[in-house]
């Protein structure tokens, strides 16, 4: 339940982790529900008649939907690890050099992906990495320097800024 805030600030390993913690999370219900002694209680439900067995198969079909989704996203999001975490660690200066590798991926992930081939996620997804970049450049950046003075030192990074930014 992340803020809006936090959504529009967060990265593209937060994108990989949340999917992470949704196919472990589905998974295990999954998992449960395939349990003898809820398979005993869902063949009681059904011949008995129950009004609860429909609503039950349904929220149940919607769970192991669910999970293979998650499952596929996480696959695919993983490709992409390593380029995020360097996107994370390597110097500001670097990120352009970064980019090559995972937008090549990432367009490997919209060809293939179900999830991923819709626009909104696929934004969602290139925002996040955008947000990274952004949020790089502006730790780099020291705005405190530059309102103490030290004028060169802000020019020489704000120019590899928009060097990276061209590349």
């Amino acid at each position: 339940n992340d803020s809006s805030a936090d959504m529009e600030t967060s990265g593209p390993l937060e994108e990989i982790e949340f999917w992470k913690g949704r196919a472990k999370d589905l998974l295990g219900l999954r998992e449960q529900l395939s349990q003898p002694n809820v398979k005993k209680i869902v063949d009681v439900l059904q011949h008995s008649k129950s009004n609860y067995i429909g609503p039950f198969r349904s929220l149940t079909e919607q769970i192991v939907t669910k999970a293979a989704q998650a499952n596929d996203n996480l696959k695919y999001l993983e490709s992409i690890r390593e380029q995020c975490t360097a996107l994370h660690t390597v110097e500001a200066p670097m990120i352009a050099s970064v980019l090559p590798e995972l937008i090549n991926r990432i367009r490997l992930i919209w060809s293939f992906s179900k999830f991923y081939q819709d626009n909104e996620s696929m934004t969602s997804l290139l925002r996040k990495i955008s947000n990274e970049i952004i949020q790089r450049f502006r730790a780099y950046i020291p705005v405190r320097e530059i309102l103490d003075g030290n004028v060169e030192m802000a020019i020489s990074r704000l120019e590899e800024a928009i060097d990276c930014g061209a590349q």
